[in-house]
């Protein structure tokens, strides 16, 4: 048995079924690129399961090493990516305030990203 089987049989003891069939149906044929940035929410409209099933099911894979988690900070204007963090821990306070502040403020906030 591969890896990555013995990984999706991990994944079968606590996630939905047909999501990890889903899942595993993906990582097997679907190019690269649609595993990269997966949404949840389009996920689950898309292959019509339950929001929250798929939601529980990826956060299972990410405790198993199967996939990666990142938070990315939006920006309200223009929809580009301020910054990337594998936990809400790692924002940065201004990167915060940059998103709450007025339009005006925010444009002098680009400055504060790294």
């Amino acid at each position: 048995m591969s890896e990555t089987e013995t990984l999706f049989v991990a994944l079968r003891q606590s996630a939905d079924q047909d999501v990890v069939d889903m899942l595993e149906r993906m990582v097997r044929d679907a190019p690269d690129h649609a595993l990269n940035k997966m949404n949840a929410l389009d996920l689950a409209a898309k292959e019509g399961v339950g929001e929250e099933r798929v939601i529980a099911a990826l956060l299972n894979a990410v405790g198993l090493g199967m996939f990666e988690m990142t938070w990315n900070v939006m920006c309200p204007s223009c929809a580009g990516v301020l910054s990337a963090n594998k936990s809400l821990k790692t924002l940065e306070g201004r990167s915060i305030i940059a998103l709450s502040a007025p339009r005006a403020m925010r444009r002098r906030s680009t400055t504060w990203s790294r």
